[in-house]
């Protein structure tokens, strides 16, 4: 499952001042590959989770890993698992540099760690299908931000 993206920072204003808190401020670019269990016949159909690859963070040159339950820190609640491995898994340097730099990756290890980390290891990786893909900004707190990105490309390829 190859993933590859490229992307800079045009920029990014804080315009928090002294009420900016990096435990609950930033603004960031995630992806997200939704992946669900679509086999009827598995203990685990329709369960899902959102395998969340990192892009840009404010308060890191390189995002760090995650893995939570999205239960209720919003406005909006999931109930979702949510993997998502460091960003210096995956890119070849920090974003926030200004220069393009390009995330290449094979994301069915990710799953494979997700679906472990979730209590699912017992199910066939074949049950699985990716769902949706979404990538976007979320700001929590004022910001002004810009970011170019080309070559995204996610890509299944099944080997012999």
């Amino acid at each position: 499952l190859r993933y590859t993206l490229s992307a800079r920072l045009l920029y990014c204003k804080n315009y928090m001042g002294d009420a900016f808190d990096p435990n609950i401020h930033t603004c960031h670019v995630v992806s997200h590959v939704a992946v669900q269990n679509r086999n009827p016949e598995s203990e685990y159909y329709l369960k899902s989770f959102l395998l969340s690859i990192p892009v840009y963070d404010y308060r890191y040159p390189f995002p760090p890993g995650e893995h939570f339950v999205d239960a209720g820190t919003k406005e909006v609640v999931t109930n979702l698992f949510v993997y998502g491995p460091a960003g210096d898994r995956l890119w070849n340097g920090p974003i926030s540099s200004g220069n393009w730099q390009r995330a290449e990756a094979d994301l069915l290890p990710y799953v494979k760690e997700a679906v472990g980390l979730a209590g699912w290891a017992g199910s066939s990786l074949d049950d699985w299908q990716i769902t949706y893909f979404i990538m976007g900004w979320e700001s929590e707190g004022t910001f002004d931000a810009a970011l170019e990105f080309k070559n995204l490309r996610l890509q299944a390829v099944i080997e012999e």
